[in-house]
């Protein structure tokens, strides 16, 4: 059985939403900071974007000093590549 995390329990947001950009990256997103966001692979981030698929409470994965990835749930599949765009993101804390 999988369990999909909506809203997890025990994680509280920061108050600054820092700003990102999603790339492609042989079909998966690529979400690339202007800075170093100190992000480790498990973290979860809260992604407000124009783009359902992007949006909600989603795991780090395979973050580089500026890049990261994002899955639905720890185990699952990387976040698909939809569409360039700017969002912005909240780190839970």
């Amino acid at each position: 059985m999988i369990t999909v995390i909506n809203r997890p329990l025990g994680h509280r947001l920061t108050d600054a939403e820092l700003a990102a950009s999603v790339t492609d990256s042989s079909d998966d997103a690529l979400f690339t900071t202007a800075f170093s966001h100190a992000l480790v692979e498990g973290d979860y981030v809260y992604i407000i974007s124009n783009f359902d698929s992007y949006n909600g409470f989603k795991y780090v994965y395979s973050p580089t000093y500026n890049t990261f990835k994002l899955r639905d749930f720890e185990t699952g599949d990387i976040v698909p590549f939809k569409q360039t765009t700017d969002l912005l993101y909240r780190v839970s804390v």
